[in-house]
């Protein structure tokens, strides 16, 4: 998608969006970590939970006005397709915790699980064309709603709250 942008657009690092981007397939190794560093990727351990380092680097970058593009569940090829996964808690932490209110775009996306299928064999790593994709641009969510009154993550990374029996 990066590619059909104009190539003047990547002259400034804040026009273009950073991402969190998991550790076990984009810094497997220092050439490959070198690569997604330059297309402004973000480190981040799958399972690390909400206070490993690429979130409080995020919500910096979020306070300052950077732009994070985010898959809230956390995956790649949700199983089954089109079933929406939980959130994961850091993008409540991201929200909750920048000094200034994200604004939040919700963007869903249907189709690329033909366009890189888990079951792709040789070449793995080349998209295959010709499928049908979708991107559906929600409403922005930047109503101060979103984090009103909410508590503070715990340091222990355990929710607060009533006891549900």
């Amino acid at each position: 998608m990066w590619a059909t942008l104009p190539w003047w657009t990547y002259r400034n690092a804040h026009t273009v969006r950073w991402t969190l981007t998991a550790s076990d397939v984009m810094f497997t190794n220092p050439a490959v970590s070198w690569f997604a560093r330059q297309g402004q990727a973000i480190e981040t351990v799958r399972g690390g939970g909400i206070f490993q380092p690429a979130i409080p680097t995020s919500r910096d970058m979020l306070s300052r006005g950077d732009w994070i593009h985010i898959f809230p569940e956390g995956g790649v090829n949700p199983e089954p397709p089109s079933q929406m996964r939980r959130f994961k808690w850091g993008v409540s932490r991201l929200i909750l915790e920048s000094s200034v209110l994200p604004i939040v775009i919700p963007i869903y996306l249907t189709g690329f699980d033909h366009v890189m299928p888990e079951t792709r064999s040789f070449p793995r790593f080349v998209p295959r064309p010709g499928a049908d994709i979708s991107v559906t641009f929600g409403a922005p969510l930047c109503d101060e709603t979103l984090a009103a009154d909410g508590p503070a993550p715990a340091p222990s990374g355990r929710a607060h709250g009533p006891r549900i029996p």
